[in-house]
């Protein structure tokens, strides 16, 4: 009997969830942290950055909270149990109303995050975009749009919305149309201590 099977190899897992604690203290921190404004290699406008890129380091109940979750989606849905990681650097951003951050991805990282201090309609998506291994310079097909041949994925955030994504995927956030400031934790993390075996064994320590 004629069969076929189609499998999407090699996911890039995305993954939300929306942060049940209460830390509406905390963004109030945040908000009111230094900002400088972003630097524009990547075409950024009205785009700013806070000057500290540790900020997670003097909010031990929100570092802890995000680590939790971090944990659980290493652990419960990935499957790295045995793995550790650290949140290697935090800051916060802050786009104006017209603003907006062009293309990029985060070097020397493993997954990176990001956690949503407001409701504003309109502020600005997050988009992500397939990496460069298709060789067919084909755009994506009209007629349907799903996991297996997307291109890109939008995300439109809401309060307490937290993410993750590979670092090296691609992404921009599009233009605040609101007339709000935008607000925006984000993070990188890494593992570290002992991880593979025999003549792969690599020891990492993160210091502060």
């Amino acid at each position: 009997m004629y069969q076929e099977i189609t499998l999407p190899l090699f996911p890039s897992v995305f993954y939300a969830v929306e942060i049940r604690e209460d830390i509406e203290e905390e963004y109030d921190k945040l908000k009111s942290v230094e900002f400088t404004p972003h630097a524009s290699q990547f075409g950024d406008n009205k785009s700013h950055t806070s000057k500290s890129y540790h900020v997670l380091d003097k909010h031990d109940f929100l570092k802890r909270t995000i680590t939790n979750y971090v944990r659980h989606f290493k652990n419960d849905i990935l499957g790295y149990t045995t793995t550790h990681f650290s949140i290697t650097t935090s800051w916060v951003t802050k786009t104006e109303p017209g603003g907006y951050s062009e293309l990029h991805n985060h070097k020397n990282s493993w997954y990176s995050g990001v956690l949503y201090m407001d409701d504003i309609p309109d502020c600005g998506d997050l988009y992500l975009f397939r990496d460069e291994r298709d060789i067919l310079p084909n755009d994506a097909p009209d007629e349907r749009s799903d996991l297996l041949n997307a291109e890109t994925f939008v995300f439109s955030p809401k309060k307490n919305n937290l993410v993750l994504f590979p670092s090296y995927l691609n992404h921009r956030i599009s233009k605040n149309n609101s007339n709000q400031d935008r607000y925006s934790l984000a993070f990188n993390i890494f593992p570290r201590n002992t991880f593979g075996k025999d003549d792969s064994t690599l020891n990492i320590t993160i210091k502060k």
